[in-house]
């Protein structure tokens, strides 16, 4: 009885969330004019802040079966660009994106969402980069510097792929790398709660508290220069392992 419920409350759910995402992607040509008119920005910048209020406007509709426990908004950089790191832990991770990140950020994720109907296409209106497909180096010398020099925040997961114990994974260097590349802070964010609102292995939607936790930034410059963005790396993986193994 109690799957049967379960299953749904799932459809209720998302049949909810999507008369509510139809409502307000029916203001979605009326902001990109406002905001080409009034901060006179390019369109996948203005797509980003629209992705940025969707996913708070979502978040806070789907109160109380999502409760949100979140700290240290202070510790965003507001007055130019960062590179926010999280743990991953639930491929609803992204729907919690805006809770940890400035408006304009650009994200790194993997294939497989850009290929949704509809969601695959705003990520690519928004200039979001699929790290399966983009290298690195490639993409610091090139796209990634006009963003930086727009403002543009990065947002990265950085052990790559969901965590199937909740056990951190081996950070891969994008971001540290992305952080080195222009000098710019990176801002650990640990987040959980995530794994029980969608498990890995038993994908249906349960009520869930997720709490966000943003540290404060860490500054490449604080680092000596030889193998900078490594050395960056490991500290900042090690904020995570110990800070997590605390949680836990």
């Amino acid at each position: 009885m109690f799957n049967y419920l379960l299953y749904i409350s799932n459809v209720l759910y998302l049949l909810y969330l999507m008369i509510m995402t139809v409502l307000l992607l029916s203001f979605f040509p009326l902001f990109l004019l406002a905001y080409k008119l009034f901060k006179k920005g390019k369109i996948d910048d203005g797509v980003r802040w629209f992705i940025h209020l969707y996913g708070t406007y979502l978040v806070k509709i789907s109160w109380p079966g999502v409760r949100i426990d979140r700290k240290g908004m202070e510790n965003l950089n507001h007055n130019g660009s960062c590179v926010v790191v999280v743990n991953h832990r639930s491929t609803a991770d992204m729907f919690f994106g805006s809770l940890f990140t400035p408006f304009n950020t650009a994200v790194f994720v993997r294939s497989w969402p850009f290929k949704l109907w509809g969601f695959g296409w705003f990520m690519n209106l928004a200039g979001y980069v699929d790290i399966e497909k983009t290298h690195i180096h490639d993409f610091l010398k090139g796209r990634g510097r006009g963003l930086y020099e727009r403002g543009v925040s990065f947002l990265f997961y950085p052990e790559g792929h969901r965590s199937r114990d909740g056990k951190l994974q081996r950070f891969q260097s994008g971001a540290f790398l992305t952080a080195t590349e222009f000098n710019i802070p990176i801002v650990p964010v640990f987040m959980k709660g995530t794994e029980k609102f969608l498990p890995m292995k038993k994908p249906v939607i349960r009520p869930a508290k997720i709490e966000v936790d943003i540290l404060p930034p860490v500054y490449p410059s604080d680092f000596p220069n030889d193998k900078k963005a490594l050395k960056l790396k490991r500290y900042v993986e090690s904020i995570f392992r110990s800070g997590l193994d605390e949680q836990r």
